[in-house]
C-alpha cells in the first residue's frame, strides 16, 4: 500500500484587530488550512470552542478594565504532513465599555393640572443618548409629534397620559430602545357653585351653630372661608385653617357675623359663594332681682304686680 502525504504546510490567519463593546462576545473571522486549531488569549476571558475558526470569545471582568487583549489562533500541521509545522497569527481585541442610556420627560407645568386648551410643553430629557439619539413622543400609546426632544400641544384632555420613546445612538450601549416616565394630565373644569347654606341662624353663647357648605363642580378645587361684621363679600377676614366645603361658625362671642367661601382652581381664580344671612350669638339673660316672694289672696281678689329688671341680655 503506498500512502502519499501532504507537502503543504499549515497557514493561520486570525482575522486583524477587531473592537468589541463590553457587553458583547466576540466572534472570529478567522482562517486556517492544513492543520488544527487551538486559540489562547493574554487576557482571562474563555472561548466557546478554541478548536475553530469563528470561534467566540467572551471578556472577562478584567479583559473589560484592560480595554484589549491580545487573542492568539496557532495551527499545527498533521502529524503525518511531510513537513511537521505550525503557523499562528495574533489579532488585538479593543474592547469599549457599554454605556447605559435612559430618557425621562418632564412638563413646563409643575403639577400637570390644567384647563382645557392650555399648550403643554414637554421635553426628553436624555442620559447617555450618543450624538444623534431619535425620538418618538406617544400620547395613550399612539404616536404624536414630530420627534426631537420637544413636543407641545395644546388639546389634551382629562387623563391623557404622555410618554416618549428614544433610540440612542451609542457605538456600545446596553439598550437600543427606552421608554420614559409617564405624565398623566388632569384637565379642569371652571368652577361652578351650585349650592350654599344662606339660612340664618340665631343661638345663644355657649351653643353650637349648624355647619355652612358649598357646593361646586371643576377638578382640584381649593376653598377658603372669610368672615365679615356686614352682609358682603368684600374685605372679610379669612379664617384660619377653614379650607374645606364646610365650616362651623364660631359661636363664642356674642354679635352679628356673616360668613362667605372663595373657591379656586386652576381654571377660576377666586370664585364667590352667596354670603351667608346673620349668624347671631345672643347674650344670656340676666335678672336684676329674683321672683322670691308670697303673697296670700282670697278668691276674687288680685295678685299684686311684680317688677324684674334685666342687667344683660335682651328678652
Amino acid at each position: 500500500t503506498l500512502t502519499i502525504n501532504s507537502t503543504d504546510a499549515p497557514t493561520a490567519n486570525a482575522g486583524g484587530a477587531q473592537p468589541v463593546c463590553s457587553v458583547d462576545a466576540f466572534t472570529a473571522a478567522a482562517t486556517a488550512t492544513n492543520g488544527t486549531i487551538a486559540w489562547t488569549t493574554s487576557g482571562t476571558g474563555t472561548f466557546g470552542d478554541a478548536t475553530i475558526e469563528d470561534a467566540v470569545y467572551t471578556p472577562s471582568t478584567a479583559d473589560i478594565t484592560a480595554g484589549s487583549v491580545t487573542l492568539t489562533m496557532t495551527v499545527t500541521g498533521n502529524v503525518n504532513a511531510c513537513t511537521a509545522s505550525t503557523a499562528s497569527d495574533v489579532m488585538v481585541l479593543t474592547i469599549s465599555p457599554s454605556v447605559t442610556p435612559s430618557v425621562s420627560i418632564s412638563s413646563n407645568d409643575s403639577d400637570n393640572l390644567i384647563c382645557s386648551g392650555t399648550a403643554v410643553v414637554f421635553t426628553a430629557n436624555p442620559v447617555n443618548g450618543g450624538t444623534t439619539p431619535t425620538y418618538q413622543w406617544k400620547v395613550n400609546g399612539s404616536n404624536v409629534g414630530t420627534g426631537g426632544t420637544i413636543f407641545s400641544t395644546s388639546s389634551l384632555v382629562d387623563g391623557d397620559i404622555v410618554t416618549v420613546e428614544m433610540i440612542p445612538s451609542n457605538t456600545c450601549q446596553t439598550s437600543s430602545l427606552l421608554v420614559s416616565n409617564t405624565i398623566t394630565i388632569t384637565v379642569n373644569s371652571p368652577i361652578v357653585v351650585t349650592s350654599s347654606s344662606e339660612v340664618s341662624q340665631q343661638i345663644c353663647l355657649g351653643d353650637a351653630f349648624n355647619s355652612l357648605t358649598i357646593t361646586a363642580t371643576g377638578g382640584g378645587i381649593t376653598y377658603q372661608w372669610y368672615s365679615n361684621t356686614t352682609s358682603s363679600n368684600i374685605l372679610g377676614t379669612s379664617i384660619a385653617n377653614a379650607n374645606s366645603s364646610t365650616y362651623t361658625p364660631n359661636a363664642s362671642a356674642i354679635g352679628t357675623t356673616y360668613y362667605y367661601c372663595i373657591v379656586s382652581n386652576e381654571c377660576s381664580t377666586n370664585v364667590q359663594g352667596p354670603i351667608s344671612e346673620a349668624m347671631i350669638v345672643n347674650e344670656p339673660v340676666v335678672l336684676g332681682e329674683s321672683i322670691d316672694q308670697s303673697q296670700t289672696i282670697c278668691i276674687g281678689e288680685s295678685l299684686n304686680s311684680v317688677t324684674v329688671s334685666v342687667l344683660s341680655g335682651s328678652v
